[in-house]
């Protein structure tokens, strides 16, 4: 799966993103959020009027769209990819921390490890109790759960941006919570935090586009699991008419089923 750390491709009339190798600088006037040692319950916790969908690919999870009267082509970030890039810093910094502490793998006894689906599932999807039970175990652990869960907050602060796709939010909400997540970024010292944030600085013209339009290319990376999934049922194709024949049939099954309701 391509991810958006990757070098963006050079088009033609596409708001252009940079890369950016280093943002340690930019966080030092960051406030630190202090964490809270314990909880018993779950904390509290631009676009024109003409927005037309040109084009849905997979490569590096981008859709290309035209916005406004004018027809300004610009690059969509996928919703799916970002917090993709989320949970994997929180996983990168879940087995380092482990490695340091311990110099091992992860293991059941380990509270971060044992707990590891719990930090990776969205915070409204926990029931309280859950929560608690997953936040007093790292926190118990000291420092290297404390470090665990910055990295969790981060994680939360990305999705809560992403959340405001399709809502039609104004420009201020967006920014209110694109430096809530920099700020939980900064608050922490763990790298993968710090290049989570590089990233999104880096891609942010294309991740504003998805949270202003709410495209995404989930479509495609929906046929392109009925296509492999077809591939994998039939141990591989040694003809190619009956490869395109079977991933066709599998594609427009809903369309058919619909063609014979009616």
């Amino acid at each position: 799966m391509a991810l958006l750390d990757e070098e963006p491709p050079r088009r033609d009339q596409v708001v252009s993103v940079r890369k950016r190798a280093n943002h340690a600088a930019q966080f030092k006037h960051s406030l630190a959020q202090a964490l809270p040692t314990r909880v018993n319950t779950e904390p509290q916790g631009l676009m024109g009027d003409v927005v037309q969908r040109l084009a849905s690919g997979r490569q590096n999870g981008l859709v290309l769209a035209r916005l406004g009267p004018n027809g300004r082509e610009v690059l969509v970030a996928d919703r799916f990819h970002v917090v993709h890039l989320g949970n994997d810093m929180l996983t990168q910094v879940r087995q380092r921390v482990i490695r340091e502490t311990q110099g091992r793998r992860g293991r059941k006894t380990d509270p971060a490890w044992a707990n590891r689906r719990r930090l990776l599932t969205a915070h409204e999807r926990l029931r309280p109790e859950s929560f608690a039970r997953m936040w007093n175990a790292l926190i118990d652990t000291g420092d290297p759960g404390v470090q665990i869960l910055e990295a969790y907050a981060v994680k939360e602060e990305l999705r809560a941006l992403l959340s405001l796709s399709g809502t039609n939010p104004e420009r201020h909400i967006i920014r209110a919570r694109l430096d809530s997540f920099y700020q939980q970024a900064a608050a922490t010292d763990a790298p993968e935090a710090h290049r989570l944030a590089a990233t999104i600085e880096a891609w942010w013209p294309a991740v504003e586009a998805a949270i202003q339009t709410g495209y995404s290319n989930s479509r495609s990376e929906g046929y392109n699991r009925l296509a492999k999934h077809q591939g994998r049922n039939a141990f591989g194709f040694r003809n190619p008419v009956n490869q395109r024949r079977r991933i066709r049939w599998a594609c427009t099954r809903q369309y058919r089923r619909a063609s014979a309701v009616g």
